[in-house]
């Protein structure tokens, strides 16, 4: 029998790699999400065709809309999240009364010291997951994002600028639609702030500052990789374990992004002194 729900999820290592995120990280997540959709019965979708003339992240848009056709809500989550609240029916939050669901920005943002103004400006909508409902305003809301081709980004290493900021855009040129987002708790959650409550654990980011020796890493994130095939509770070093993802393999500072602070850590809390 299908589901009425479908998680979509997939992973592309970079051609220009790094880091460890999309190697290690994105086969993590693959499997941490399909096990998700067996133990509650979503159709999951991990197989997502990527237009060579933009970054990877734009392929959530046509991947999402061709999910509608079959669906009555879709579910996108990013190779760099796991699913750490296994027991939660994301059906708890399908709302026929909204087009769109959504982490709301203010308890995701607010715990890193960003105020309640910034959040909302910042981030009305994270796509690093969200739900979709099935409907015309939504479809035209992909639709019209995807033609916002000023925020197709080039360049060998990507920039981080994408299908979000289209997305967001087209919803400021229509605030009254806001109405239609329904901001929940607990959808995901910054690795810094989660709670036991939190679905999805998003380890945003890359190319961070090279501060952990890759063999240190490597152990780091093959103890979350047995987790992960074991289904067992993640370990505790969840900042050390996303620093080990996001990090440059080797110091050449070439494409640094930033050290422990540009991510809101101390280095303590990813394990260095």
């Amino acid at each position: 029998m299908r589901s009425d729900i479908a998680l979509i999820t997939f992973n592309t290592v970079p051609r220009v790699n790094l880091t460890l995120k999309y190697e290690r990280l994105g086969p993590m997540a693959i499997e941490n999400h399909r096990w998700y959709c067996e133990h509650h019965g979503y159709n999951f979708i991990d197989e997502v065709p990527v237009n060579p003339d933009r970054p990877a992240s734009w392929a959530k848009v046509p991947a999402i809309l061709r999910a509608l056709e079959d669906h009555r809500w879709v579910v996108w989550a990013d190779s760099d999240t796991l699913v750490f609240n296994t027991s939660f029916d994301l059906r708890n939050f399908c709302d026929a009364r909204f087009d769109v669901v959504a982490q709301c920005p203010v308890a995701y943002l607010q715990p890193l010291g960003w105020t309640t103004e910034h959040s909302l400006e910042a981030m009305r909508l994270n796509t690093g997951v969200f739900m979709v409902r099935n409907s015309r305003w939504s479809r035209d809301l992909l639709e019209t994002s995807y033609a916002q081709k000023q925020f197709i980004s080039s360049g060998e290493v990507w920039n981080g600028i994408g299908e979000q900021e289209a997305i967001l855009e087209v919803l400021r040129q229509y605030p009254e639609d806001f109405h239609r987002i329904h901001y929940v708790q607990n959808l995901q959650s910054h690795p810094k702030c989660r709670s036991q409550d939190d679905i999805f654990v998003h380890f945003y980011g890359n190319h961070a500052r090279h501060r952990i020796p890759e063999s240190e890493c490597l152990e780091v994130i093959q103890r979350w990789e047995q987790c992960v095939r074991q289904r067992r509770d993640f370990p505790d070093d969840i900042a050390r374990f996303h620093w080990s993802c996001i990090q440059n393999k080797s110091q050449d500072g070439h494409f640094d992004r930033g050290g422990p602070e540009r991510f809101f850590y101390s280095q303590s809390e990813i394990g260095i002194t």
